[in-house]
């Protein structure tokens, strides 16, 4: 179960070094995983980030702080913490964060770790690691998924005009017109449409993140969406 002092305050960035990583860089880490375990937080890679490379400020104390980030090994075991993809726990709402926050401090403290790792007012952000990597497949496989939906997969198939790939995660695949929609729909190709996104990311699985029913695929038609192409691109 790796653990990094990190560099990287944006956990994609953070993800390319930590699937690579196969040994912890210090025991702390792996002192402080098995230590979580009491707490019932099972955890497959932990980063430590120093205030110095931090860009999380503190309403306390209105500068940055010290991040402690946890990825949580399975999408069940993220799901029963009950804490929020979208929030990550910024607010600090999880019930467990002081323990957690005091375990870190303790370890640290014994290990003689620099304090730049640790304060009173440190984030403790808790990730869905299977979503992230998942998330991280799918953006590694955009140009396959552009090339497999772009050639004629079936007699009468007509090609989106766009497909950009989401952070929820997902893939968007947008048609010129309503009508290629309804012609889409109405020879019953959206599932086989499906199906090629599937095998695309599963082909490409190489962390056994692929789960179906956490990709989303959507369909859209450039006339009536009413969302930004601007920003579909920007997720990119």
């Amino acid at each position: 179960m790796p653990g990094i002092f990190s560099k990287n305050f944006f956990i994609y960035e953070e993800l390319e070094v930590l699937v690579k990583t196969r040994v912890s860089q210090h025991i702390i880490f792996d002192e402080f995983i098995d230590s979580l375990k009491s707490l019932g937080v099972f955890v497959k890679y932990v980063s430590s980030v120093a205030q110095a490379d931090s860009q999380a400020v503190s309403k306390t104390s209105g500068q940055c702080e010290p991040c402690l980030k946890l990825y949580v090994s399975t999408h069940e075991a993220f799901v029963s913490l009950s804490v929020s993809e979208h929030d990550s726990n910024w607010n600090g709402s999880f019930p467990l964060t002081a323990e957690i926050q005091s375990l870190w401090t303790r370890c640290c403290v014994r290990n003689g770790i620099d304090e730049k790792y640790f304060s009173p007012n440190m984030y403790v952000f808790i990730y869905n690691l299977g979503a992230h990597l998942l998330n991280r497949l799918i953006r590694a496989c955009e140009k396959e998924l552009i090339n497999r939906l772009s050639i004629k997969i079936f007699e009468g198939y007509i090609p989106p005009k766009y497909v950009f790939v989401g952070s929820v995660p997902g893939v968007y695949v947008l048609y010129s017109t309503k009508r290629e929609v309804d012609l889409i729909k109405k020879h019953g190709a959206l599932l086989h449409l499906r199906e090629v996104v599937f095998d695309v990311l599963k082909t490409n699985d190489l962390h056994d993140c692929f789960r179906h029913e956490l990709v989303e695929i959507n369909f859209f038609d450039v006339e009536t969406y009413q969302g930004s192409l601007y920003g579909l691109s920007r997720e990119d």
